[in-house]
């Protein structure tokens, strides 16, 4: 039989203004304006849908990189 492996749930924060106190890959969905974005170590990065570039990763266990126009890659 085979394995099956699940991912582990994220908590997304939300809010209409981003957190004063960030760390590398964290995310964030600004629901004033409805877009996730991701802190890249220096600032809050958008993640729409038409910013993203590429994403590419292995299985659960290793980290996922994503590039996006203006930023990245960042690695979470």
């Amino acid at each position: 039989m085979a394995s099956k492996k699940f991912l582990t749930p994220i908590n997304i924060v939300q809010g209409s203004t981003f957190p004063s106190e960030a760390e590398q890959g964290d995310l964030f969905f600004r629901s004033d304006i409805g877009a996730m974005y991701a802190y890249d170590g220096t600032g809050w990065v958008s993640m729409k849908a038409g910013d993203i570039t590429n994403v590419d990763g292995g299985d659960a266990s290793s980290s996922y990189n994503i590039n996006w126009d203006g930023g990245g890659p960042s690695s979470f």
